[in-house]
């Protein structure tokens, strides 16, 4: 699989009593910033979500469901911005 280039490790959405929403990967290291709780949950488990479709393209290929493996696989080029 193709090696990714955002912020490794877990992503954690942080309000400090303020509208903005933070996203911050390994030691606070600020990610993005929204303002919608809604999408600073789904941003935050970004990282955990292509590893998992990662896992599972591998899987599919292994029991040969190349077709499914191939969708899941054009979206993880998107999500890499190869798309």
């Amino acid at each position: 699989m193709n090696k990714t280039r955002f912020t490794g490790g877990d992503w954690v959405a942080t309000n400090y009593g303020y509208e903005k929403i933070s996203i911050n990967g390994v030691n606070g290291v600020e990610v993005c910033s929204c303002w919608n709780q809604a999408n600073a949950h789904l941003i935050a488990v970004a990282p955990e979500m292509y590893e998992m479709l990662d896992n599972v393209a591998n899987k599919l290929f292994d029991l040969g469901d190349t077709k499914s493996m191939r969708e899941i696989e054009k979206l993880l080029a998107k999500a890499r911005g190869e798309q």
